[in-house]
Order: structure tokens, then C-alpha cells, then sequence
């Protein structure tokens, strides 16, 4: 196993943001040819820290099932949305423009996420292609495409909402500014969704 750790920065990523890739050795039982899914891990935390044990632990059953992973230590609390999701999208790519050194089928490229991160893993799913991560990565619209996920694996995200929600999840990802989170807005508008279905 080869283990890499690729700084994943944006204008207003914490410092500690990176991304640790791990990817199986190539062998004579295994052509170094051989290209493998990919797996990028967004561990959970309430988007005030990232736990450990829904990193490297989660990555090793990955490997041992013959699939490369990467664990993204995104930035968190004090730094709101779209920090983290433009540090996926930053992951992706660099995974896609790297696929072949690493041996990634540029096909099967997966974001997953626990808990807050797979409310991460489900915002860039819902967020990829954006113009706003296209002008913070600078892609051309030939070049967008990349930033597709092939598929999410979500786990226990944090993607409810009403009285069931992890409300210092949103509040962490949304940062504490009054005009971005407003919760008297946000019910007043499920309220008006409500009435409309």
C-alpha cells in the first residue's frame, strides 16, 4: 500500500485541509495496469471536527476489498459552507486529473460520507456542477464533467431536517451569521413547500 497526502486548499480552506490517498501495490499477481475503483471518505463530526474512526478504519475495509481510498479531512467550524464542498470538489478532481498514476478508473469514482460528512457527501452531489466550484477550481466547461461523482455512499447522513434534525451540524456548516442561517426563514419556507405539495 502506498499512502500520499495532497494539500486541498481554496481561498477559504482551514489550514489542515487535505486529502491522505491510500492505493494497493501493483504485483506480478497483479499487472500494474490494473486500474481500481475509488472511494472518497468524508468522515463525520458535526462539521466541528473529523473523526478518526470514520477515516482510516473505514479506508482499510476498502482496500482489503481491492478498492483505493482517500480520506478527506475537510475544513471545518469556524469555516462555513461552501468551504467543505468546494474541498470535495477539489478531491475529485484531483483524483480524476491523477487517475492514471494512481491507477483509478476515472469511471468509478465515489464520494462517501458519515454522519455531517455524508451530508457533505450529499450537498456535492447535489452541488457539482455548480458555477461557483467551477470558477473556484478555474475549469473550463469542457473540463466541469470531472467533477462528477460516479456515485455517493451516504452513512447515517445529517440530512433531515425539521425538530429531528443535528442542528449544530447545519449551524457549524452554515456558520453563525443571522442573514445566512435564519431559522424563522428556513420554517416559513418548508411551511410555504408544504402547502404546495
Amino acid at each position: 500500500m502506498t499512502v500520499q497526502t495532497v494539500d486541498i486548499k481554496c481561498k477559504t480552506s482551514a489550514d489542515y485541509a487535505s486529502l491522505d490517498i491510500y492505493t494497493l501495490d501493483e504485483s506480478k499477481e497483479m499487472p500494474s495496469s490494473r486500474i481500481r475503483p475509488m472511494v472518497i471518505i468524508c468522515p463525520g463530526g458535526a462539521y466541528a471536527w473529523t473523526s478518526k474512526r470514520e477515516g482510516e478504519p473505514i479506508a482499510m475495509k476498502f482496500l482489503a476489498e481491492g478498492i483505493h481510498a482517500a480520506i478527506l479531512w475537510y475544513s471545518v467550524k469556524p469555516y462555513a459552507f461552501p468551504t467543505s464542498v468546494t474541498e470535495v470538489a477539489q478531491a475529485v478532481y484531483y483524483i480524476r486529473t491523477h487517475a492514471a498514476e494512481l491507477h483509478v478508473d476515472m469511471n468509478r469514482i465515489y464520494v462517501m460520507g458519515f454522519s455531517a460528512g455524508g451530508h457533505l457527501a450529499a450537498s456535492y452531489g447535489c452541488f457539482w456542477n455548480c458555477d461557483f466550484l467551477r470558477s473556484e477550481l478555474k475549469l473550463t466547461d469542457e473540463k466541469a464533467g470531472w467533477l462528477k461523482p460516479d456515485g455517493l455512499i451516504l452513512s447515517y447522513p445529517v440530512i433531515t431536517s425539521g425538530e429531528k434534525t443535528h442542528a449544530e451540524s447545519i449551524a457549524n456548516v452554515m456558520g453563525s451569521d443571522d442573514r445566512v442561517l435564519n431559522t424563522d426563514a428556513a420554517a416559513e419556507i418548508v411551511a410555504r413547500l408544504q402547502n404546495n405539495l
